[in-house]
């Protein structure tokens, strides 16, 4: 698991905006996937309390509204302004999910580039934040492959499970902590010179939950699923991929 929760403390995250940054970056060795998610959560307003009557309240989640929170929370938004020289996520941004790393990277086509987790420099001094990720069980990753011996292309199917987080880092949080299954369904082209391209798609769907809240109130997920399709060039010795993961 990726660290969760990784603020700095008030004083220093209100006066944030004046310094530039430069983040860290991975190289994946895996193609990046461009990714759709989408989900539902119940939460009530009565925690903690006796309040006869109180509804339970249905909320969506997409990868726009996702985006949305960050941008209203000052907190997240000074982050994305050390780490990209920008006060908002642009609209039109989406997430690409790095198989590798393990992180959602929030992008456009204009070049604009935040990593949910990562570092930044603020002062000389590097510091960590942590607003999501999407993690692959590769502890727990089961696969089936065809492979032609002479020219390496063929195509795979894996099975694993996920751990999916986010955290807008606002006054009043909004957290989704949730867990599910997983397909990764890969081809790959013949090889040349020691590379060859990749193909995958993603499926994921769950809704076993650990810690969730919206807007502070104790939330409950009920559905869950995120989908796409990358391609990109990967080096010969990554075939089969479950088994060098």
């Amino acid at each position: 698991m990726k660290l969760k929760h990784m603020m700095l403390c008030a004083g220093l995250a209100a006066g944030m905006s004046f310094c530039a940054a430069t983040p860290s970056a991975a190289i994946s060795p895996y193609p990046l996937v461009p990714l759709s998610l989408s989900g539902t959560m119940y939460y009530c307003t009565n925690d903690g309390e006796k309040i006869m009557g109180a509804p339970i309240n249905k909320v969506s989640f997409t990868t726009q509204s996702l985006i949305s929170l960050l941008n209203a929370s000052p907190f997240a938004s000074n982050i994305i302004y050390l780490v990209t020289g920008k006060t908002k996520i642009p609209a039109g941004s989406s997430f690409l999910f790095d198989v590798w790393e393990e992180n959602l990277i929030v992008t456009n086509q204009n070049g604009f580039s935040f990593p949910l987790y990562g570092n930044y420099m603020y002062s000389g001094t590097s510091h960590s934040y942590d607003f999501g990720y999407l993690e692959i069980d590769d502890d727990m990753l089961i696969g089936t492959y065809s492979l032609n011996a002479k020219t390496l292309a063929g195509s795979e199917t894996d099975r694993t499970g996920f751990g999916f987080y986010f955290y807008d880092g606002a006054e009043h949080e909004t957290e989704i902590e949730l867990y599910g299954n997983a397909t990764l369904s890969w081809t790959y082209g013949k090889a040349k010179n020691g590379s060859q391209t990749a193909t995958v798609s993603v499926s994921m769907t769950g809704c076993a939950n650990d810690d969730c809240y919206v807007q502070d109130y104790d939330a409950v997920p009920a559905t869950f699923s995120a989908s796409g399709t990358g391609s990109g060039t990967i080096t010969t010795n990554y075939v089969p991929l479950y088994w060098n993961w």
